[in-house]
């Protein structure tokens, strides 16, 4: 009898490449849903839990300390958003291309990948620290900063660790894991700071956190070791030589997406600092806060199957592919626009009475729900387009591209702060409406021509191992 792959050693075949007949296309969408249900499950299951614990926290907090909330979260993604949106996928699209043609190599990328992003995190986290005494000298930083601060920056650092293992997870097609790993942090979360905000009020919300990301992140480490020996590839610290070695995938390819997130998160951070600024108090951010909750339970859909989609198109990209390639874009933004729109519609027609959800004082935002509900319509185009540019590399594109759409955010979010959350959710859907046409152009360049097609997939029924 033919062994396992967990028997063998995995290399191989079973959670990595089919390549089949020019004439198979239908196993690249079979495998695209497969994955993506998977990362769903983890996905959706965990926006569910983050919304209800975040309704029972705004009743406790009030409406005020919930937007204070909000603002923490806020610069807590701004770090961890910066340091494993790049490093994430660089692991992720590296471990599609290479875990079976150079095992050995995908082991040292992975091992740098994941040192880097503790290093970088702890190194942000001693910044932070080091300028906090600047900072609280003035009303406008004392508004931003949350004491006591070392929970904030332990709860960046494990969070950032915790994010980029999951990307190596994707990598690797242990999308099972990754569900599992969100669905038991956002649990954990759920209880801690639902207890948290009962026993210690907003302090307690940032402690519970903190335990979740901990949580997350050891049961991150142990699915990365178990998966990484099933497929053959050794994870320890590297050679010296080797992180040399290595250093160009950090450098051609980790650095711009590393940028890249610095950018949007930096986008994200300063528009709700400058409502802050301007309103004088929490009360504006806290509506967009409640609102945006709805805004990214949507796009949970269009970063699932960027993932997935991701390094399915670096898979074959790494077989010379060209057709599955574009036929995975294709799907993915007929997915995404489809399921997205069906969502947003009922949500927004209801939106009055699920802001009230939040407490009888948020029901008058509803505008602002419903213009963060188009800015996801254009999310589900936007990242099929994105996805496309990271599986062929163009990162320095996605780079130049998103600085012009943070840019727009933030201007507008400048000139609209007056309008209060409304005036910043309009900046955001005026910023992504010209962000989706110019990325869908670039997208559309993003396979050379000359390339030969072979259709190539990742195994459906390895995906559902």
């Amino acid at each position: 009898m033919a062994e396992s792959p967990r028997e063998a050693g995995a290399p191989p075949q079973a959670r990595g490449i089919r390549i089949g007949t020019s004439s198979t296309i239908r196993p690249a969408r079979q495998s695209l849903l497969a994955g993506a249900g998977w990362v769903a499950l983890g996905a959706i299951g965990s926006r569910i839990v983050t919304v209800g614990a975040m309704i029972g926290v705004a009743r406790l907090l009030g409406k005020d300390a919930f937007g204070q909330l909000g603002m923490v979260q806020q610069s807590v993604m701004l770090c961890s958003g910066v340091i494993s949106y790049g490093l994430g996928l660089t692991a992720a699209k590296h471990l599609a291309e290479l875990h079976q043609v150079a095992r050995d190599r995908a082991g040292h990328i992975l091992a740098v990948v994941v040192l880097a992003s503790l290093g970088l995190a702890m190194l942000t986290g001693a910044i932070i620290v080091a300028a906090s005494p600047m900072l609280s000298g003035t009303s406008f930083g004392r508004q931003l900063l949350f004491q006591p601060l070392a929970w904030t920056v332990l709860w960046m650092i494990v969070s950032s660790v915790s994010l980029t293992m999951q990307g190596a997870l994707t990598g690797m097609f242990a999308f099972r894991a990754t569900a599992w790993v969100q669905l038991v942090e956002s649990l954990c979360g759920g209880a801690g700071v639902l207890v948290g905000s009962l026993c210690a009020g907003l302090d307690g919300v940032v402690v519970g956190y903190v335990a979740a990301s901990t949580t997350g992140c050891l049961v991150s480490c142990w699915s990365l070791k178990t998966y990484a020996a099933e497929m053959g590839i050794a994870l320890q610290l590297p050679a010296w030589r080797d992180v040399v070695q290595e250093s160009s995938a950090l450098r051609d390819y980790g650095l711009p997406m590393t940028l890249t997130g610095l950018v949007m998160s930096l986008s994200s951070w300063a528009s709700p600092a400058l409502l802050v600024w301007h309103s004088g108090g929490y009360s504006e951010i806290a509506v967009f806060n409640a609102a945006n909750y709805w805004f990214n339970a949507l796009v949970i859909l269009p970063n699932i199957l960027q993932r997935v989609g991701t390094v399915m198109q670096a898979a074959a990209l790494g077989q010379s592919d060209v057709t599955t390639g574009r036929k995975i874009y294709r799907d993915t933004v007929l997915f995404n626009v489809v399921l997205t729109g069906a969502a947003a519609c009922p949500l927004a027609l209801a939106s009055p009475w699920v802001l009230a959800l939040f407490g009888p004082e948020f029901r008058g935002g509803w505008p602002t729900m419903v213009v963060c509900l188009a800015s996801a319509i254009c999310v589900s185009v936007v990242k099929p387009a994105e996805q496309s540019l990271t599986a062929t590399g163009r990162t320095w594109t996605i780079l130049g591209l998103l600085t012009g759409f943070a840019t727009i955010y933030v201007l507008a979010s400048a000139l609209l702060a007056p309008f209060g959350a409304f005036g910043m959710a309009t900046a955001r859907l005026g910023a992504y409406a010209l962000h989706t046409v110019w990325m869908s152009a670039a997208a559309r360049t993003a396979y050379p021509k000359s390339q030969m097609p072979r259709d190539v997939s990742p195994d459906p029924s390895a995906l559902a191992a």
